[in-house]
């Protein structure tokens, strides 16, 4: 037994002996020059470590500071800057011989700047497949004297059975672009099984700088050795809570903002990107003006991307809205200062209050205390341009719908005194439609009609600043003609009033056109004065009949004070 204490003890102490003979006997730094040249040579970029120093428990070397040059085409700065970098190495090879032998890397903290041109090149599509140049001449770096060192000047040859990046930074943006660069953070990036020949297994865990997490899982490679950015991959993605505006994908000007959730596949064949899945949007914003919704928004997205030209189309995709759903198709372009798109949305018989939770992202008000009941909406919409100055155009068309707590009988006091009515809670509407185009001053509507059993028929035009001020013609053919047709002397089915509307969305004004009215009446009176009123002072008197209808009684209220005649 005191034998095998013996033999144990002494085991340990020629262990021990031999990591202090490694310490005192193996410098790593020797080793520095050949890491910089075998990587040098592998990424076809000037590759810069710091001191390095051997941990024999963890079994490799530590380079403290890291630093990879960028494509000179782009900038001057550095394309990577880390603080360490881990070497996995096996040790007996290096304590026998002193042959380094790289197993496995892990680069700390990194800091990494992605750019891309206006025609879709990356600063980092030439890793691997040119000579790295020379940091202070620009010239190739030489190649190592190690006798199985790849060439400056050939593909990336190196093979790693693990690739580790622990809490990286990135930023990716456009040259010349005034457009702010996202960024990502908190990024851990784990490659097993590297190899530049074959396909190598992938993950990747990161957070969005502004408001975000993206994960991403599968497979990449083999690498391509004319643009690294070509690169064939297979990948699932699922990105939580990206804040649109908050991480620079969408500028604020563009008035669309929201938080942006996918969970679906990427897939790229080297030259174009397949993306489809699941989209859900929540505190949507569509409208310069407009306020995030309450509903979320959900869309089987998919999207066809040419990585060449930086467009793609956007595949008939379904959006819902809780029970309302619709389509959209379209195409958008990413090479321009600012992403362009041109796009379609159709949505049928889609129920009217699903859809008004979701009116203030549109920048739509209704009536101050005015609520959707029952009907549903039928909507074509397209729209072009720069996402901040986006030019739509289409038609609406709203069936048996009713807008409680709304008196539009009410509001119409002109009408009602000429045609008899009566005010109600509530106004049912059996039909509205119009055409109108939206830009950033506002809305145009076109060949608007209301039908509404109650009051009748309503028809015009106008226009809906982005301030929500109105301004519209309209002429309202009664149900009934009442007093109008007996001192004008139309047929009661076919009296027809002129009005305006004006103020605002939320308190929208509507008063008579009586220069319209007496003008019109005035001229039938003159035109036939044998007729119903056969003298000046019988027209005169007509005339004033209808200008009495119109004024404000006094003791009474009104939406607008009476109209004043001259």
């Amino acid at each position: 037994m005191k034998l095998l204490f013996k033999l144990a003890a002494g085991a340990a102490l020629l262990l021990l002996v031999g990591v202090a003979l490694v310490y005192f006997l193996v410098d790593a730094n020797t080793f520095r020059p050949e890491l910089e040249s075998r990587l040098t040579a592998a990424l076809g970029r000037k590759v810069t470590l710091g001191d390095l120093s051997l941990s024999l428990l963890q079994g490799g070397v530590t380079a403290h500071k890291l630093s990879i040059s960028d494509d000179p085409a782009f900038s001057s700065a550095p394309f990577l800057t880390a603080s360490t970098l881990d070497i996995g190495v096996d040790l007996w090879p290096l304590i026998t011989t002193k042959r380094l032998n790289v197993r496995a890397l892990t680069v700390h903290q990194p800091q990494i700047v992605l750019l891309q041109t206006a025609d879709g090149r990356w600063n980092f599509s030439t890793i691997g497949s040119s000579p790295a140049p020379d940091a202070a001449a620009g010239k190739a770096t030489a190649p190592s004297s190690t006798p199985d060192a790849p060439s400056a000047s050939t593909p990336l040859a190196i093979t790693v059975s693990l690739l580790r990046i622990t809490e990286g930074e990135v930023s990716l943006g456009t040259v010349h672009s005034k457009q702010k660069p996202q960024e990502l953070k908190d990024i851990d990036l784990e490659v097993k099984n590297f190899a530049p020949t074959v396909a190598f297994p992938v993950t990747l865990k990161a957070s969005v700088v502004g408001g975000g997490e993206i994960a991403i899982d599968g497979t990449v490679g083999p690498i391509a050795q004319a643009s690294a950015s070509d690169t064939p991959f297979d990948t699932k993605i699922k990105v939580t809570g990206l804040n649109l505006v908050g991480s620079g994908f969408i500028e604020a000007d563009s008035g669309i903002g929201g938080l942006i959730s996918f969970d679906g596949g990427l897939k790229s064949d080297g030259t174009h990107i397949d993306i489809e899945g699941t989209t859900k949007a929540e505190k949507v914003k569509l409208a310069k003006g407009g306020s995030p919704a309450k509903p979320d928004l959900t869309a089987n997205l998919k999207l066809h991307h040419d990585m060449s030209t930086r467009r793609g189309a956007i595949l008939p995709t379904s959006i819902s809205f809780g029970a309302a759903k619709g389509t959209f198709n379209g195409t958008y372009n990413l090479a321009g200062e600012r992403p362009e798109i041109t796009a379609a949305f159709n949505g049928k018989q889609m129920p009217l209050p699903n859809l008004e939770a979701f009116l203030p992202a549109l920048d739509i008000v209704l009536p101050t205390g005015a609520t959707l009941k029952g009907g549903d909406l039928t909507a074509e919409l397209s729209a072009h341009g720069p996402v901040n100055r986006l030019l739509s155009t289409g038609s609406i068309t709203i069936s048996h719908a009713t807008v409680a707590n709304y008196d539009l009988g009410g509001k119409l006091r002109f009408v009602q005194q000429l045609s008899g009515i009566k005010s109600e809670a509530s106004t049912q509407f059996e039909t509205v439609g119009a055409d109108f185009d939206l830009s950033d001053s506002g809305t145009t509507i076109r060949n608007l009609r209301v039908i509404a059993p109650s009051l009748g028929d309503l028809t015009g035009a106008g226009t809906i600043s982005a301030s929500h001020q109105l301004d519209f013609a309209m002429q309202a053919k009664l149900k009934t003609g009442g007093m109008l047709a007996a001192i004008i002397g139309q047929r009661s089915d076919n009296t027809t009033i002129p009005f305006f509307i004006r103020g605002t969305s939320a308190n929208p004004t509507f008063s008579a056109d009586l220069k319209s009215v007496t003008n019109e009446k005035l001229q039938q009176v003159l035109k036939n004065p044998e007729g119903a009123i056969k003298n000046a002072e019988g027209a005169a008197k007509t005339v004033q009949g209808i200008v009495d209808i119109f004024r404000k009684p006094r003791g009474t209220s009104s939406d607008q004070p009476a109209p004043q005649t001259k």
